[in-house]
């Protein structure tokens, strides 16, 4: 009789043990889905901030096109400035070069 006081006290506890360690696990098993919900939301999140970051990029390069083709235009407009100057000062006797401007001094100063 005592032993099967003893079994039954063992099955008792065993049978509380084994219930405490189910219900834990459905506690991990709920903390666990709790967390792969907050990171999928997370990961949207960081899938919108990586479009959008895409998106600045894109944006960032286009305007980077555009300024090199405003860029150019301007080194071609300042080119062709220069050349209609110098032929504009050829034109009027204004030196163009080093040399062109010495002899125009010593003109200037032989006319005083």
């Amino acid at each position: 009789a005592q032993l099967k006081l003893k079994v039954s006290q063992l099955e008792a506890i065993g049978g509380e043990a084994l219930q405490d360690a189910i219900n834990e696990h459905k506690l991990q098993a709920l903390e666990s889905e709790r967390i792969i919900r907050e990171l999928r939301i997370e990961n949207t999140e960081q899938k919108s901030i990586i479009i959008e970051l895409r998106n600045q990029v894109e944006r960032l390069t286009n305007a980077i096109a555009g300024n090199k083709s405003h860029f150019a235009k301007f080194v071609e407009l300042k080119t062709e400035n220069a050349v209609l100057q110098t032929q504009l000062n050829e034109a009027i006797g204004v030196p163009v070069n080093k040399v062109q401007q010495q002899q125009y001094q010593i003109h200037q100063q032989q006319q005083v």
